[in-house]
């Protein structure tokens, strides 16, 4: 938790319970191994949660068996300017569950990525 910021019963049981998902069966592997990697991860809604990171898509794949329900989608919500508002995350479109995470457009350079990329040389 952060200084000044509001957190409601919710998120304050999430995030004292490292142990908890939130999301469906097809996601809950994906974030279980977020919030152990000591990412920021925080409940937003039931079955909904956000993660402060980018998708290495390659590396998610090679890592996880993914369900063909699963998908990564970045898109552009159109509610408030023109061009959008960037937004991104990993979706079951058959249980309706969702992590958020950082846009590319969104992202301060040295955001983290995950999983975590292999930047050993080769």
């Amino acid at each position: 938790m952060t200084a000044g910021q509001f957190w409601s019963d919710a998120q304050i049981a999430y995030d004292r319970e490292p142990r908890r998902t939130e999301t469906c069966a097809h996601l809950a592997p994906i974030e279980r191994a977020m919030r152990e990697a000591g990412l920021e991860v925080r409940y937003l809604a039931d079955r909904c949660v956000t993660a402060a990171c980018r998708i290495d898509e390659v590396g998610l794949a090679a890592r996880f068996d993914l369900d063909p329900c699963v998908a990564y989608v970045e898109f552009f919500r159109g509610d408030r300017a023109p061009e959008g508002l960037p937004a991104a995350h990993l979706a079951c479109s058959r249980d309706r569950s969702v992590i958020q995470s950082l846009h590319p457009l969104e992202a301060k350079p040295g955001a983290v990525w995950f999983p975590a990329l292999d930047r050993s040389p080769r």
